[in-house]
């Protein structure tokens, strides 16, 4: 017995369109210039805690720091900060460029921000005290942000703020920065892996 072929519209509803797919790249390009265009918008760490010598870059807002080195004792309580920072920092480059969907990355960072803080708060006592102040300000901000997470329905509701305040992401990732240019190559390796606020 020789069948029909479906109509026309019906082989449409069964057959998936591709044309979504197109607009991956499309997305994924304008998440990270919007990262780009917060990054270059931020001019100084937050302002209730001064740290002298930053001045603006056009495309950052944060000048490099000269390092001012740890003792090799304060390494040990470094590395965990180190390998926290490097697995949110690669964590951080998948959701931009889509490969990891929010509601697996928030998981991911729901989970591994109070580790960072609590990786922080560890070390800060065997550091110079202007590593410890730009640690005191990452802590607050990882309290922050881990407080507004639940409330966030996307990545860029991270990093882009609805109001005037300016993200705690932001804020952080420039305290980390300057950490991690004050600790130098004192324990072999930068704090913070180099990216758009850390070069």
């Amino acid at each position: 017995m020789i069948t029909a072929a479906p109509p026309t519209s019906e082989r449409r509803r069964r057959e998936p369109s591709l044309w979504p797919l197109a607009l991956i790249p499309i997305v994924g390009g304008l998440a990270v210039a919007g990262l780009v265009l917060i990054a270059s918008r931020v001019t100084t760490s937050p302002v209730d805690i001064e740290f002298p010598g930053l001045d603006r870059l056009p495309e950052t807002g944060r000048q490099p720091l000269t390092p001012i080195g740890v003792s090799t004792d304060a390494c040990q309580y470094l590395d965990p900060v180190h390998v926290l920072a490097v697995e949110l920092d690669g964590q951080w480059s998948a959701a931009l460029s889509g490969g990891d969907q929010w509601p697996r990355f928030q998981a991911e960072l729901a989970a591994e921000l109070p580790q960072l803080e609590l990786a922080v708060a560890r070390a800060e006592p065997y550091v110079p005290e202007q590593i410890a102040r730009r640690f005191e300000a990452l802590a607050r901000d990882l309290r922050l942000g881990v407080a507004e997470l639940p409330r966030e329905a996307s990545l860029a509701d991270v990093v882009i703020r609805p109001d005037s305040r300016r993200s705690p992401v932001i804020d952080g990732v420039v305290a980390l920065a300057d950490a991690s240019d004050l600790v130098g190559g004192s324990c072999g390796y930068r704090l913070l892996p180099s990216n758009l606020l850390a070069p």
